[in-house]
């Protein structure tokens, strides 16, 4: 991360910077999640791809920014549970409106182009009011 953006949009997207971030933000915005959960979830996503330890560094890199939000609960043996923040869960509706302004790009400009609708963003009712993509 630099230390001086010319926005703050700058800095948001190097912070979206790195494997996995955007589908490790669309997986906690359904619900808050256990690690390995989460690393179930995002590796259907992602052809089973992720490892734990990429799961783990980006997951401390997207809390480091204020995005995730890790709670060390109590339980034997001891289990964390990642959710979004109240910024994380802005970034996400975010990168829904995004995602939605690229899909338009590419279908009025490059149709050849193939987007793959796997992060669950683009799915959730409350956020698109487009048609269904499948």
């Amino acid at each position: 991360m630099k230390d001086r953006y010319l926005l703050g949009i700058d800095y948001l997207i190097d912070v979206m910077k790195g494997k996995y971030k955007t589908s490790i933000i669309c997986q906690l915005g359904k619900k808050s999640q256990h690690f390995g959960e989460l690393l179930r979830n995002v590796n259907v996503e992602n052809h089973h791809q992720v490892t734990r330890k990429v799961l783990s560094q980006q997951l401390k890199s997207l809390m480091a920014s204020g995005i995730v939000h890790r709670e060390s609960l109590d339980t034997m043996p001891p289990q964390s549970l990642y959710s979004l923040t109240p910024n994380g869960q802005r970034t996400r509706e975010l990168m829904v409106k995004l995602s939605l302004v690229g899909e338009e790009l590419v279908k009025e400009n490059d149709p050849q182009i193939k987007i793959e609708y796997s992060y669950g963003c683009i799915h959730d009712d409350q956020l698109h009011t487009g048609e269904n993509h499948e």
